[in-house]
């Protein structure tokens, strides 16, 4: 995402709720869940308008970080049956911006191989930056089953990179 489009989008949720940390971990979230620009703009939107109110009443950070994995694992669920796995669906008119180096045809074949609770667990882990603690309490599971979808997501995403090469 350019930095106009996060600004912009900053001035419209209020950072004084939600910090611009957590609405780029949020939008980075969903454009590497659904692999689709404007449906990824669509949840995010969503997603940070239910976690502004939700937020206010949280003080402790690691509790902030629960709601943030449970408002998007909330919104994915819902949208999970309208998303194309794997297949892309992006233009990048909406100020999306990736390095100059960085392929998505790995990410797209984890993303159709790769269940949804993998998929979750890697997101949360990596772009999000949870730790299996949070992951784990926010999705009911215990703390070995979170660090067991992360590895296991981490695993199968290497060989989808190999077969890249």
């Amino acid at each position: 995402m350019s930095v106009r489009a996060f600004r912009e989008l900053c001035g419209r949720w209020g950072i004084a709720v939600i910090t611009e940390r957590q609405i780029r971990s949020v939008a980075l979230f969903f454009f590497f869940a659904y692999l689709d620009e404007k449906a990824a703009l669509r949840a995010m939107d969503t997603t940070v308008a239910a976690l502004k109110s939700r937020l206010r009443a949280i003080d402790d950070p690691s509790e902030a970080r629960v709601a943030v994995i449970e408002a998007c694992a909330g919104q994915f669920n819902r949208d999970k049956k309208r998303i194309a796995r794997g297949k892309l669906a992006l233009t990048f008119e909406s100020g999306w911006s990736l390095p100059d180096h960085f392929e998505l045809a790995p990410w797209a074949r984890f993303h159709k191989d790769a269940s949804d609770e993998e998929l979750l667990a890697l997101l949360f882990a990596r772009v999000l930056g949870s730790g299996e603690t949070e992951i784990a309490r926010a999705l009911g599971i215990s703390e070995g089953t979170a660090r067991y979808r992360v590895g296991r997501a981490i695993r199968r995403m290497g060989a989808a990179n190999k077969l890249a090469l």
